[in-house]
């Protein structure tokens, strides 16, 4: 099985480390697949609403965010934007 599991401050996620998909011509040589960078984008969504605590909230997308990038997935806007709102979520301006 292709996952990882990361335990962190008393938070565990398990994450796909890959995905067994033929690359496309926009992902081509980055060692991302849309399908990967989707799933990932929407594990950080699904994080957001989920969480009271703000910093937990921020611990977690940026887990997340980091296992998706040491996975050799590159973030798109749609990533990005689901960071820069827990961060605005959260009131955290600095990592924002």
């Amino acid at each position: 099985e292709n996952k990882s599991v990361v335990r962190q401050n008393g938070l565990q996620v398990s994450i796909v480390d890959t995905l067994e998909e033929k690359e496309s011509p926009r992902t081509a040589g980055s060692g991302s697949t849309p399908e990967a960078i989707v799933l990932y984008t929407e594990l950080l969504q699904c994080l957001i609403p989920q969480e009271k605590d703000d910093n937990v909230l921020l611990r977690r997308v940026f887990l997340v965010f980091n296992e998706m990038r040491s996975a050799g997935a590159t973030p798109d806007h749609a990533c990005y934007n689901s960071l820069l709102r827990a961060c605005a979520l959260s009131g955290d301006a600095t990592k924002a």
